[in-house]
């Protein structure tokens, strides 16, 4: 594992239950999910403010 997943990893296990899983939320909008082809990455756009998710993602 690169230093990269372990930061990914120890800011994640750090975060409550309803963070984790807006933060899964979050991630999964930025990947396409492949049907037996390769996954794909998708532009997403991060706006400024004090959302919750915007924090988080800002984290990692």
């Amino acid at each position: 594992m690169g230093a990269l997943a372990r930061r990914a990893d120890k800011i994640y296990s750090g975060l409550n239950s309803a963070a984790q899983q807006l933060t899964r939320q979050l991630f999964l909008r930025l990947v396409t999910l492949g049907e037996g082809a390769e996954d794909t990455r998708r532009r997403g756009v991060v706006r400024t403010g004090g959302s919750r998710g915007n924090r988080l993602f800002w984290q990692f």
